[in-house]
């Protein structure tokens, strides 16, 4: 079988240089927007070693705060998306 003529891979929150994507060793990935969101604190997340050297409640309350309304779908899309700079991360995704 192949795929129909004009097959493509839609530009989505998938992949987007703006959304970072949340991972947990026993949670679902979830994704959040960062356009125009202030700098993200760490997420706490072990799976990702995302996590503040100091362990305190200030920082998952900040990272509560940051994440709120910020929770997008994978094949969101919205007329910010922008390419993923991979030369900066050296890998395919910023996540």
């Amino acid at each position: 079988m192949s795929l129909p003529d004009g097959y493509v891979i839609q530009n989505a929150c998938h992949d987007c240089g703006h959304v970072f994507k949340w991972k947990e060793y026993d949670d679902d990935t979830m994704w959040f927007c960062a356009f125009g969101a202030p700098p993200r604190p760490p997420s706490g997340s072990a799976f990702m070693k995302d996590f503040a050297l100091e362990s305190n409640m200030n920082s998952a309350d900040e990272w509560f705060d940051w994440r709120e309304g910020r929770e997008v779908h994978p094949a969101g899309i919205c007329p910010r998306w922008t390419k993923i700079d991979t030369e900066e991360t050296g890998k395919d995704d910023n996540r």
